[in-house]
């Protein structure tokens, strides 16, 4: 049955309210009329130099209104996106571009040196966003495009269409290439508008790179879709976030952790006016304590939400008002998403038992581009198995307990980091905490942890007289150490525990 494209909501807002602004970001600024002209004439430009249907075209540049527009203008040819991570080096990108069969490639002055490099030895054609477009390069035409093909007005579509492919952050392995959509893309922008009660009379900022699939699906396809105004910077710096937080009219604001500490450190946080910021949310790992304290005190309680890259970002999130009733959860299942707790088998298990978290719903990807294998083994009996192990409670809150293959197997006792991890996060004097498995003589593998601390006063041994009090004998990391540099994360804010347990690798001689 036809379902909404993703362009029927800039069909629908530049007729509803087309002077009202869509887009902001480093000084442009765009109606919901003009970003719909300009997204008409620019899939006419890109439908004239060779782009179809089905060609994949990706985007490696800082946040701007082109990419946005050059999203937009893609799928209304019902080509599909590929966002590519500007923190990965080259044969990493190569890699991505190679395996995703990439026909075009947005880049911008930032990403310039990549862009040529990617291009040496492909029939790859470059776009450029931004002033001063180079000879080797096609600049990103908005302007008029002639005869108009009338594409936006395709509001309705086949909703298994292809919109996006987001590829994995690869902690596991080579990155995988989820297929995105246009109907999980729609049924993440309605979870997502529902869960924070969003509207068109709302103002979203975004910080963190477009690449990355909460910045896509969990902040600028909801606010889209409500027709609200989206605020992008090109780069975050504190300073300048706090200050549009202050007085841009700023009502909802996702970030990762290290945002959030990184706006508290500011000399000016405590006095800064937060008073219009209704959403506060932080994705990708939990606050810390210390970081939760401070933006209550503020008035601003952090809420917190669990997707992933394969169910478009949604899965669970905590509202703001339970966050120390259910201090340590994920929170409760989005709107239109099924959430279970399972056994290898498949089986549901009761409250409180630990299993794999799985999903089903609309917005669970269609499945791994080119990858048959691994889709049939994410994808079983309509349920996304996603590696991740968590328990409900009897209210339904889920709580993560790490990945399933971050799980310690201790003398044939199974072990969750994650259990470990939100203990030692208890101390506010503790910012980040990872727990990871290590070899070990007697029992196989025992937990060891890397605390982030700045404090001078907490040593290790104060962190295992906590894990001492709150957790069975075999859960005590054997190995703590503590350190006031943060832990290596991917572009998604998550730990990277593969660099945490090679650093651990050369320590676990003695406990620090």
């Amino acid at each position: 049955m036809p379902s909404p494209r993703i362009t029927a909501s800039l069909t629908y807002w530049s007729t509803r309210t087309p002077n009202a602004v869509a887009i902001e970001c480093d000084g442009t600024t765009l109606t919901w009329r003009e970003l719909a002209g300009s997204v008409e004439s620019l899939a006419g430009h890109l439908a004239a130099d060779g782009l179809r249907a089905g060609d994949r075209i990706g985007y490696l540049c800082q946040n701007g209104v082109g990419v946005i527009q050059a999203i937009l203008a893609a799928v209304a040819l019902d080509a599909i996106v590929v966002p590519l991570n500007i923190r990965l080096t080259i044969p990493e990108l190569s890699w991505i571009v190679d395996d995703a069969g990439l026909d075009a490639l947005l880049v911008d002055q930032a990403y310039s040196r990549q862009a040529l490099e990617l291009r040496e030895g492909r029939a790859l054609r470059l776009y450029w966003q931004g002033p001063g477009c180079p000879p080797w390069a096609r600049p990103l035409d908005t302007g008029s495009a002639g005869a108009s093909a009338g594409r936006l007005k395709r509001a309705v579509g086949d909703p298994d269409v292809p919109a996006f492919i987001s590829y994995t952050s690869g902690t596991t392995g080579r990155p995988k290439g989820a297929v995105l959509t246009h109907g999980n893309v729609l049924a993440a922008a309605i979870s997502f508008s529902i869960t924070e009660s969003m509207t068109r009379h709302d103002s979203c900022l975004l910080v963190l790179p477009l690449a990355f699939t909460g910045s896509l699906m969990a902040t600028w396809a909801p606010t889209y879709y409500t027709g609200a105004r989206f605020v992008m910077h090109a780069r975050f710096d504190a300073a300048r976030t706090l200050a549009e937080l202050e007085s841009g009219n700023i009502t909802v604001f996702p970030a990762v952790p290290v945002v959030f500490d990184q706006l508290a450190a500011l000399p000016q946080f405590d006095t800064a006016d937060l008073s219009t910021l209704r959403v506060a949310k932080a994705g990708g790992a939990p606050p810390s304590a210390a970081t939760l304290a401070r933006y209550v005190r503020r008035g601003t309680p952090i809420g917190q939400g669990y997707g992933m890259t394969e169910s478009t970002g949604v899965g669970a999130s905590l509202p703001q008002e339970d966050f120390e009733r259910k201090a340590g959860s994920t929170g409760v299942t989005n709107y239109g998403i099924e959430l279970a707790i399972m056994d290898a088998e498949g089986t549901p298990l009761p409250a409180d038992e630990v299993g794999e978290i799985c999903l089903r719903g609309a917005a669970v990807m269609w499945g791994y581009w080119r990858n048959p294998e691994a889709t049939a083994e994410t994808l079983r009996d309509g349920w996304l198995r996603t590696g991740d192990l968590g328990r409900l409670d009897d209210e339904g809150y889920l709580t993560i307990m790490g990945r399933e293959k971050d799980m310690v197997l201790s003398g044939g006792l199974n072990v969750y980091p994650g259990e470990i991890e939100r203990i030692i996060m208890l101390d506010p004097r503790v910012s980040e905490a990872a727990v990871v498995a290590v070899p070990d003589d007697r029992w196989g593998e025992v937990p060891a942890a890397v605390v982030v601390s700045d404090s001078a006063d907490l040593t290790a041994a104060m962190v295992l007289d906590v894990c001492r009090l709150e957790l069975a004998d075999y859960k005590v990391p054997k190995y703590v150490y503590v350190r006031p540099e943060p832990l290596p994360r991917t572009m998604s804010g998550k730990v990277a525990k593969a660099e945490v347990r090679a650093e651990l690798s050369s320590h676990v001689g003695g406990r620090a």
